[in-house]
């Protein structure tokens, strides 16, 4: 037995060594870098514009997500026609009239999602009053044919199906003694050449209407409206991560002047036209 064993050959561990060395350099390469990585910071929500997928680590110092913005996308009619300002129409007595000029603040857009969700604007902006500053959300619009068709009112990150569309026709009680000149001349808050702000008395005009009536419309009727008016819409609009989210809004601007009489007081004529704006505003 003792010279059995003394026989065995003794195994030879050299096999290893034959790997090449670009393996094994390739080896502690991998090793190393594993070790040695720096996580890469980047935006992680996949609801922003700038949503990076090889990124290792959120946003902390290095960067910040951006999301898409709420736009109000407004078409303007008068009755099934497109509207344009200088035209003839006529109110329910035929009285003949023209719309010169016509502008609303809109403000605090609501989203409600088919799950009963409620999203608004992200970013917000500093409000400057008499007696403090204070930053609120975002979410303002100055629309009006004159100004445009598309109206970017602030960052937004909600995504999916939405059912419902909150918004108020006028000012909250907060924006509305904000003083205008403090505002940056781009936001909707500031002095405009065809201002809705009355410095004299520090007042924010909600709706405003220019009118020509009379013998060859010859007299002017200048209708401020103060009042505000909260409006819900029931709509279908999906909007998709990364993208901006839009509200297609259509204006008729007949419907303000639904059983107006240009005979009774402004005070009347103001009222009827809040009443209408139900009716005036909608969802495409």
């Amino acid at each position: 037995m003792r010279k059995e064993i003394n026989n065995l050959k003794p195994v030879r561990l050299r096999k290893f060594s034959k790997f090449p060395k670009s393996f094994l350099l390739l080896l502690s390469y991998l090793f190393f870098y594993q070790n040695c990585q720096q996580p890469t910071e980047g935006c992680l929500d996949v609801r922003a514009t700038n949503f990076d997928v090889t990124a290792s680590k959120g946003c902390e110092t290095q960067c910040v997500c951006t999301y898409p913005y709420l736009i109000t996308s407004t078409d303007y009619f008068s009755g099934v026609n497109s509207f344009s300002v200088n035209t003839t129409y006529k109110n329910d007595q035929g009285d003949s009239f023209r719309i010169i000029s016509a502008q609303m603040y809109l403000s605090d857009f609501q989203l409600i999602n088919d799950k009963n969700e409620t999203y608004r604007t992200i970013d917000s902006v500093a409000l400057t009053r008499e007696t403090d500053t204070i930053k609120v959300l975002n979410n303002y619009a100055l629309v009006g044919k004159s100004n445009g068709f598309d109206f970017t009112i602030g960052s937004f990150n909600g995504t999916g199906n939405f059912t419902k569309v909150k918004f108020r026709v006028g000012l909250d009680d907060v924006a509305a003694k904000t003083i205008a000149s403090k505002m940056p001349s781009t936001h909707p808050l500031s002095i405009k050449t065809d201002s809705m702000y009355i410095s004299s008395s520090k007042q924010y005009i909600f709706n405003k209407f220019v009118i020509a009536k009379g013998l060859n419309f010859k007299d002017t009727l200048r209708l401020n409206i103060t009042t505000p008016k909260d409006l819900t819409l029931t709509t279908k609009l999906t909007f998709k991560e990364g993208f901006d989210a839009k509200i297609p809004l259509k204006i008729n601007y007949l419907t303000f002047f639904s059983g107006v009489n240009f005979s009774q007081s402004e005070n009347i004529i103001l009222q009827k036209i809040v009443d209408n704006t139900s009716s005036a505003i909608s969802i495409q």
